[in-house]
């Protein structure tokens, strides 16, 4: 018998993007999809979150933007659905 865990997320409950520090562990919580906003290394080690290189800041912000173009639009009935890992 295989059991699975599902979570099914309204995308109106997206509200942030929590981050948090590979080194130190410290998790910091973003309200908003703002690059300007968002933290490009930790606050307590410096260690870096995103390579400057590439474009990750930009594509968990654009990520966050799309989903939440989606939950203005008023839609109901769409969830995200998230299979969670077995610890």
């Amino acid at each position: 018998m295989t059991v699975e865990k599902r979570c099914f997320i309204d995308l109106q409950d997206i509200t942030g993007v929590e981050i948090e520090c590979s080194k130190c562990r410290t998790k910091i919580l973003f309200p908003a999809f703002d690059s300007d906003k968002l933290s490009v290394q930790c606050p307590n080690c410096g260690v870096l979150f995103f390579d400057p290189k590439k474009d990750d800041l930009q594509a968990i912000v654009d990520l966050g933007n799309k989903l939440n173009d989606v939950a203005n639009r008023g839609l109901s009935g769409i969830r995200l659905h998230i299979n969670l890992p077995d610890e």
